[in-house]
């Protein structure tokens, strides 16, 4: 019985002792995470530190830029800096969206957590892109309408702005002088870019009859066909390289034109000429002026080589025909004196037409530019009489300019035509 009352009172002591250390272990964690809760109220911010270096209060960045500097944004735990892994922007930078952003960065070590706040500001600083199709100078003769280019705007963050483009300057067709014409533009974030072009307004060159050497002397009749009309004539082919090219394009588009042929070039060029619908005109075998201007039977001797180059390849007998130089050439003077007054005459009383230009593309020697050629047709066009314009089929700058010419007088309301002997495109002549 006495056992059994010990073992009782053993139980019980056990069980107050258990109580008491589970009390006691209580009353310390609890003291623990008080001191703790009143170590971090009270004192954390000495624990840990987080600061940035520099001192801009807003960091500046460039929009759609994702490689963004982060500023030095440092972590100290107890004075020691804590590895970056323990270091985090809690928010992105949105670099694609301008003006004021706030990131905040967080460090955290055990039981404390400190977080910065820095501003950003997205910011453009690139100006849009001004595309003008045109040549920085460009000129016109008096009279003609200056064509107004095309031109585009496009801004890396406001993407198309033509509609923003402003435009200050005008050309006074009517005066000879030179004028400019500006065209600037501003994005969204005061971006400006603007281009200038220089028109110079000069005289139309005028050859005036002379009858000096011996010969009669003609005055120019320049009408060169129906208004608005364009007559696109190549000379020196064909060229095996170029004039393919050309007869594509003329192709693409439906175009017809004249071609004043030499002695050169395949024979299939010509067939091909002729079978797509072009007027296939005589020009020189030789293309020596010493030659075909040494009298008048030399030049027909050389033409007449042309002609029944023509007539057997295209079955045609060809009544177009082009000096070589042009009617009002003054080189023909040096081998003899009349000449060129003398040849008209026979050209017309053999029933041939001979075509002079009233628009020169320039590539003979004024330019190797496509660029430079285009605009040299067509900023001298006109709607108010025909336009001959002189090429040449043997030059790699024409056949990359033809494209452009086509398209532009197709856009503009021009057709196109083959020349024939009713058309009358005669400079003066001078020898």
């Amino acid at each position: 019985m006495e056992e059994n009352n010990k073992g009782t009172r053993s139980s019980k002591y056990e069980k107050k002792s258990k109580k008491k250390v589970v009390l006691i272990i209580s009353i310390v964690l609890l003291f623990l995470a008080l001191l703790l809760f009143f170590l971090y109220y009270f004192f954390g911010g000495n624990f840990l530190e987080i600061s940035k270096e520099g001192n801009d209060d807003v960091v500046e960045v460039i929009v759609f830029d994702d490689s963004v500097e982060v500023p030095n944004v440092t972590c100290k735990f107890f004075g020691k800096k804590v590895s970056k892994n323990e270091l985090k922007m809690i928010k992105n930078i949105d670099v694609t969206k301008l003006g004021n952003q706030e990131i905040e960065y967080e460090c955290k070590k055990s039981f404390f957590k400190k977080t910065i706040s820095i501003k950003y500001n997205v910011v453009d600083k690139e100006a849009p892109v001004m595309e003008i199709d045109s040549q920085d100078n460009v000129s016109i003769y008096v009279g003609d309408e200056y064509k107004e280019p095309s031109v585009k705007a496009t801004d890396n963050y406001d993407g198309d702005i033509t509609d923003k483009i402003e435009k200050s300057g005008e050309v006074d067709n009517k005066k000879e002088g030179t004028y400019e014409i500006t065209y600037s533009v501003k994005d969204s974030s005061s971006n400006e870019s603007s281009k200038t072009i220089k028109v110079e307004v000069k005289s139309r060159p005028v050859v005036q009859s002379n009858n000096s050497g011996g010969g009669t002397g003609r005055s120019s009749n320049m009408s060169c066909g129906e208004a608005g009309v364009i007559y696109l004539t190549f000379d020196d082919g064909p060229n095996n390289l170029y004039t393919p090219v050309i007869l594509d394009v003329l192709s693409k588009y439906g175009v017809k034109a004249t071609f004043f042929v030499t002695s050169s070039g395949s024979d299939d060029l010509i067939v091909r000429e002729h079978n797509d619908g072009h007027a296939v005109g005589i020009h020189t075998s030789t293309h020596a002026y010493n030659v075909v201007y040494s009298s008048d039977e030399a030049f027909w001797n050389d033409m007449n080589i042309v002609k029944e180059r023509i007539e057997r390849l295209t079955g045609v007998s060809p009544t177009l025909m082009r000096f070589p130089g042009g009617s009002s050439n003054t080189v023909s003077r040096h081998y003899s004196a009349g000449i060129m007054s003398r040849l008209a005459n026979q050209i017309e009383e053999k029933g041939y037409g001979y075509f002079d230009w009233n628009i020169s593309s320039g590539d003979a020697g004024g330019t190797t530019d496509p660029t430079q050629e285009y605009y040299n047709v067509v900023n001298n066009l006109s709607k108010s009489r025909g336009n001959v314009i002189l090429m040449h089929d043997i030059k790699y700058h024409t056949s990359q300019a033809i494209d452009s010419i086509v398209k532009y007088g197709i856009d503009n309301g021009y057709t196109f035509d083959v020349l024939n002997t009713s058309i009358i495109c005669h400079q003066a002549i001078s020898n």
